[in-house]
C-alpha cells in the first residue's frame, strides 16, 4: 500500500522526527487558509499524488504570499499531474499539502529498504540529497553508504552514529541527526514497511534537523505570539473546554497549568444526519469534511445504483477509521 506525503510526515512525527509545519487541504480557499495559520513568509503546496517527479511536472510550488498559494492550489486541483512514472494518462490532484519552507544549510538522502533476498534492512544514505536515488546513483555513487541491521537485534544506537558521521553532519546535530534516523527505522519496523524514504533530510540553518509538526506549540507562539501567563483554552474533542494558563516556553513545547472544565454548548441545537453516497476518488473525503464543517451531526455512507463503487467487506473497518478522521480534522479546524 503506497501512502501520500502527508500521512508519512503524520507518522515519521509520531516517531520522534522533526519535520515542518503544514496541514491538508481539499480547496484553494482552505490552502490560503493552512498557510496563514503556519506563518511565515514561504510555502510550498504539493499536490498530493501517488509518483515521483511532481516538482518538475509542476505539482509543487513555492509561494510568497497567500494570494499566491490560492492560485497555485487553485491551479492544481482537477488537473492531471503528468510524470515519468504516471504515464499519459498522468493522476488528478483532489488534495494538496501546503507546507511552511525552511532555510535548508545541506540535504542528504536517507532511506529504509527490506532486502528480502538477504533477509535483512538496508539503510541506503548519501550527503546527495534532494534529487532521485536513480541520479544520485548515476552522477554520485561514492555518495551511498549502505548500513545493514539485523533483524534480530534491531537498529542500534552506535550504527546511527556512524550514518550521522558518514553523511558529514556536523558533530553538534549529530543526536539531532541519531534521533530523526532512529525515528524513521522504528516507523519502518512498526508500520511493517518495504520502504521508508526521506529526501531530502535537511539540516536548517539554525542547526535543526527536519525531515523535509511543531502543531498547536508553533501555531501559539509564532501565529498568536503568546508569552507565558497567558490564557489559553483547550477542547479535548469531547464537548469540554479547559482553561489553561501558559507557564514556560521553549523552542519546541509549551507548558500549560490546566484549570477546570467548562461545556461551552455550541453545538448546533439541530439535529442534521445525511445520508451520502459513495463516490471515486476523493471526492467523497471532500463531501465529508465539507458536511461536518457546516455542521452535520451524523453522516451515512450510501449505495447508489448510479454509481459503480465497490466497498469490499474486509476494508469497511479501516475506510470508516479514514473517515472519522476527516471529521475529527473539520472539527478541529471548526472549533
Amino acid at each position: 500500500m503506497n501512502i501520500h506525503e502527508y500521512q508519512a510526515k503524520t507518522m515519521l512525527s509520531n516517531f520522534g522526527v522533526s519535520i515542518p509545519r503544514g496541514g491538508l487541504a481539499y480547496s484553494p480557499e482552505q490552502a490560503a487558509y493552512r498557510a496563514r495559520d503556519i506563518g511565515g513568509k514561504l510555502w510550498a503546496v504539493k499536490a498530493q499524488v501517488h509518483t515521483g517527479g511532481r516538482g518538475k511536472a509542476g505539482g509543487v510550488k513555492i509561494c510568497e504570499n497567500e494570494d499566491e498559494v490560492l492560485a497555485a492550489a487553485d491551479a492544481m486541483f482537477g488537473k492531471r499531474l503528468i510524470t515519468d512514472q504516471t504515464g499519459p494518462d498522468g493522476k488528478m490532484i483532489y488534495r494538496v499539502y501546503v507546507e511552511g519552507c525552511v532555510e535548508i544549510e545541506r540535504e542528504f538522502y536517507l532511506a529504509f529498504v527490506l532486502d528480502r533476498a538477504a533477509e535483512r534492512v538496508t539503510v541506503v544514505s548519501s550527503a546527495a540529497g534532494g534529487m532521485e536515488i536513480e541520479e544520485i546513483a548515476a552522477d554520485q555513487p561514492d555518495s551511498i553508504v549502505r548500513t545493514f541491521i539485523e533483524p534480530a537485534v534491531g537498529m542500534r544506537d552506535f550504527q546511527a552514529r556512524e550514518i550521522a558521521f558518514n553523511l558529514g553532519i556536523p558533530a553538534p546535530q549529530i543526536s539531532k541527526a541519531v534521533e530523526a534516523i532512529l525515528g524513521s527505522y522504528r516507523a519502518f519496523r512498526n508500520f511493517d514497511a518495504s520502504m521508508v524514504e526521506i529526501n531530502p533530510l535537511a539540516l536548517t540553518r539554525d542547526g535543526d534537523i527536519v525531515a523535509l509538526e511543531a502543531g498547536p506549540s508553533h501555531h501559539l507562539t509564532r501565529v498568536l505570539r503568546a508569552q507565558p501567563g497567558d490564557p489559553v483554552i483547550l477542547f479535548n474533542g469531547k464537548g469540554l473546554n479547559w482553561n489553561c494558563q501558559i507557564d514556560h516556553i521553549d523552542k519546541r513545547r509549551v507548558t500549560l497549568s490546566v484549570g477546570h472544565a467548562t461545556d461551552p454548548r455550541n453545538e448546533s441545537p439541530l439535529a442534521i444526519h445525511l445520508g451520502l453516497c459513495l463516490s471515486k476518488g476523493d471526492r467523497f473525503d471532500w463531501a465529508i469534511q465539507k458536511s461536518t464543517e457546516l455542521g452535520v451531526s451524523t453522516i451515512t455512507p450510501l449505495v447508489s445504483e448510479r454509481v459503480d463503487v465497490k466497498l469490499p467487506a474486509d476494508r469497511v473497518a479501516k475506510r470508516l477509521a479514514h473517515w472519522q478522521q476527516i471529521v475529527v480534522g473539520a472539527c478541529e479546524q471548526c472549533g
